[in-house]
């Protein structure tokens, strides 16, 4: 009998440290961990670092070489995005995280489940890392899932920000559906503006939200924009940038999202990937910054996640 959950956690994630003023803190993943321990999913410690030639699947060779020179050093690649001595080997893991739980996935070995992925990756756009994000942890395990023999992809981006990484990434793709609800005008401010771009099965349709949402809005724009959208695109596998940030009491965001609607919110992408995909369903950690929240909304996920029917 297979797994129906597992969460991945890289080996590295702790070595990402730039200090305790910075949002990520190692205590995001920390967090997540207290969640995973009180309920009956595994952890997985994953030891595999994404190769040059893996990352080179979504980012350029110069941007890849770039990041790879800082290993071991202090960096900044901007004023917030910020590289500490073990900041690349940390991304290296996440990237790598992600990739091992895919293809476990895909292949069947496991029905569903999270990557614990620190650094965060959606704001990573082909040549140039923002927003906290070094490579695009997403972004790799959908190019990972189409050498796996998956033909469309659809990933669904629930964090406060607008993941413009992944949106980059998947311009050209029509393959890679990538729907993104986000609130409007938040990071990056001059991204994320309304306007589905659908090209072929695949394409980007950017849902920015106002500040103040709840799971009430959040749910009518699923149900409405999103699931109708997944159904045409019939993706083998759904993928989910998984961020707490939305949380009421995120000092981030300004959403309203209370613990329990990320379960309801897991709950909707269970029942999209059981219904199109055999229930194969990755989910990547993005952001999330009060520590509270985060570990009683990974909860909630979790708790989501086990709640269907085991498949044998």
């Amino acid at each position: 009998m297979k797994d129906l959950v597992a969460v991945w956690v890289s080996a590295h994630w702790q070595e990402h440290d730039i200090g305790p003023d910075h949002p990520d803190i190692p205590g995001r993943v920390e967090a997540c961990l207290r969640a995973v321990a009180l309920s009956k999913v595994r952890q997985v410690q994953a030891t595999r670092l994404a190769t040059a030639d893996e990352l080179g699947w979504v980012h350029g060779p110069e941007f890849v070489q770039r990041i790879l020179a800082s290993r071991g050093t202090w960096d900044a690649i901007d004023h917030e995005t910020l590289l500490g001595p073990g900041s690349v080997l940390a991304a290296l893991g996440a990237a790598g995280c992600a990739l091992d739980l895919v293809e476990q996935v895909v292949r069947g070995e496991i029905v569903r489940g999270v990557a614990l992925t620190r650094p965060p990756g959606h704001h990573a756009e082909r040549e140039r890392a923002s927003g906290y994000c070094i490579f695009n942890n997403v972004a790799l395990a959908a190019r990972a899932a189409q050498r796996l023999g998956a033909r469309r992809i659809a990933i669904v981006d629930l964090d406060v920000h607008h993941g413009n990484g992944t949106e980059d990434v998947f311009r050209e793709d029509p393959e890679v559906l990538v729907i993104d609800l986000h609130q409007r005008g938040l990071f990056p401010e001059e991204t994320g503006k309304w306007g589905a771009s659908l090209d072929g099965f695949g394409g980007s349709v950017p849902v920015p939200l106002a500040a103040g949402c709840g799971i009430r809005e959040y749910l009518t724009v699923l149900e409405e924009v999103a699931t109708p959208i997944l159904r045409r695109h019939a993706p083998d596998v759904i993928l989910v940038s998984l961020g707490f940030d939305a949380h009421v009491g995120d000092p981030l965001g300004g959403m309203k999202l209370e613990t329990e609607d990320f379960g309801v919110l897991a709950g909707w992408a269970v029942d999209m990937a059981e219904e199109m995909c055999g229930g194969r369903l990755a989910m990547f950690l993005e952001g999330g910054y009060a520590l509270e929240a985060v570990e009683e909304s990974m909860g909630a996920v979790l708790g989501a996640l086990l709640v269907t029917r085991q498949v044998p």
